[in-house]
């Protein structure tokens, strides 16, 4: 596992294609879930559970069924990134903030504890999943992908590997929310049918001090963070599957109400891939006129 803290995407004029999945019932080959949580249809984000300091954020790689045993080893071999983006009721940290939030710790898979401040041990400016996407990239049939809109923020990354050590039946994370793949049952790969791949990300915010800041997760892999100028919509969880904290540490004031998300969702279908999700516009509608880094 290895943390990112000063990584900043170069490209201009990204250009992103849609891969046809076969079925609108696809499930994302990149996702997000978090054990316990809760999916809110407003923000179109699986948020963790309240009354509790720590939680376990899963990141899943669900390869296709039928893919070769050569292009399944390059999936595994590949590094993946998860971003961790500081928030208040859903809007960007200032710059001059300084920081005064306190800490969070995360832990990936079997790696060390990391605990980072915010916002000292994070670098301001726009995760690569939202710099990709507001860089002109287009889909094959010309829809828009359009980023966030909160950023540019607060924000670092993890990196890890997916192994054949965790692997469990395919599901979306989206309907089936709060999952914990850990009490699922094993799961092997046939010619014709593969199993999902699992990592868990263990967050403590106990450490943060203002009942308003919000940790989002995004999920995306080496291709994003390396700036490709060729991304499919594989190579990052799709915005329907990210997860966000529940908005405070448990005995501060407010703590437990619902978190304050990104303003406007995606249609909830839009979380679906494939070619009738791509032509009714799949991405989220974020605020604009926020400034990108």
């Amino acid at each position: 596992m290895s943390i990112s803290r000063f990584v900043r995407c170069g490209v201009a004029g990204a250009v992103l294609f849609g891969v046809c999945a076969g079925s609108a019932l696809a499930i994302p080959q990149l996702q997000l879930g978090i054990a316990g949580g809760t999916y809110d249809m407003t923000t179109q984000t699986t948020i963790a559970p309240t009354g509790t300091n720590s939680f376990t954020v899963y990141a899943y790689l669900a390869p296709p069924n039928r893919i070769s045993s050569w292009n399944l080893a390059t999936l595994l071999n590949d590094t993946y990134y998860i971003s961790v983006a500081a928030l208040i009721n859903g809007n960007p940290v200032a710059q001059s903030a300084g920081s005064s939030y306190g800490s969070f710790t995360a832990q990936v898979g079997a790696g060390s504890v990391s605990t980072i401040a915010v916002t000292d041990d994070m670098v301001y400016g726009t995760p690569p999943v939202d710099l990709a996407l507001a860089t002109g990239g287009t889909t094959t049939n010309n829809t828009d992908l359009q980023a966030h809109g909160v950023f540019p923020t607060y924000f670092t990354s993890f990196g890890f590997k997916f192994t054949s050590a965790q692997m469990i039946s395919p599901f979306d994370a989206q309907t089936t929310v709060g999952a914990d793949p850990t009490t699922m049952g094993s799961c092997s790969n046939t010619w014709n049918k593969k199993c999902m791949y699992y990592v868990a990300m263990n967050v403590d915010i106990s450490g943060l001090t203002d009942p308003n800041l919000e940790l989002h997760f995004d999920l995306y892999d080496t291709a994003v963070k390396n700036c490709s100028t060729t991304i499919t919509i594989n190579d990052f969880a799709p915005f329907s599957h990210d997860a966000q904290s529940n908005g405070c540490a448990p005995g501060t004031p407010g703590c437990g109400n619902t978190p304050s998300g990104f303003g406007t969702p995606e249609p909830a279908a839009l979380a679906l891939i494939g070619v009738a999700v791509l032509s009714a516009g799949w991405a989220r509608r974020r605020p604009k006129g926020k400034t990108q880094a």
